[in-house]
């Protein structure tokens, strides 16, 4: 195809992108508030699964809305791992998706992931859906100052492609 002929490499996001994970970022937040501090956030709107703000913000807001202490919070984080970490397991890679780095692949162009998403998530996902190797990079917002959409993950993750 003469259209990547030039192409060197490729950048994606990882979630809602290579795999669907936003319903299940947001039904894990949503239990484990639920399982933690008792309290339905299922129609609290600050919980979309399209949001841009991370589950650590996301939270934030929802403490202001229902005063719960900081101990509270962390509790919490830590059950919605949990509970994310158990949820990834069942995720499937659209067929299409498997396609389309197969064909990357097969031209010798790179690619790479720049997430939002911490390491621990990108990497268990990566292993689970066997997608690492079709990956020649993962940045995560861990190894950035600024997350999405500020650019800093694009520039750490042209730099380590090594153009």
């Amino acid at each position: 195809m003469v259209i990547l002929k030039n192409i060197k490499a490729i950048i994606f996001d990882l979630d809602g992108v290579l795999v669907s994970t936003d319903i299940l970022h947001k039904d894990t937040l949503i239990r484990a508030v639920y399982d933690i501090a008792l309290i339905d956030t299922s129609s609290y709107p600050g919980i979309s699964a399209k949001s841009m703000l991370s589950t650590k913000q996301k939270l934030k807001v929802i403490q202001g809305y229902y005063g719960f202490c900081d101990d509270t919070y962390e509790k919490i984080l830590l059950q919605k791992d949990k509970l994310f970490f158990n949820g990834v397991k069942n995720l499937v890679v659209d067929e299409n998706v498997i396609q389309c780095l197969t064909y990357i692949k097969s031209l010798k162009i790179k690619t790479a992931i720049a997430s939002n998403s911490r390491h621990a998530n990108i990497d268990r996902i990566l292993d689970i859906t066997d997608l690492r190797k079709y990956i020649n990079v993962v940045v995560s917002a861990d190894d950035v100052p600024n997350r999405k959409p500020a650019p800093d993950i694009l520039f750490e993750t042209y730099r380590r492609l090594v153009l």
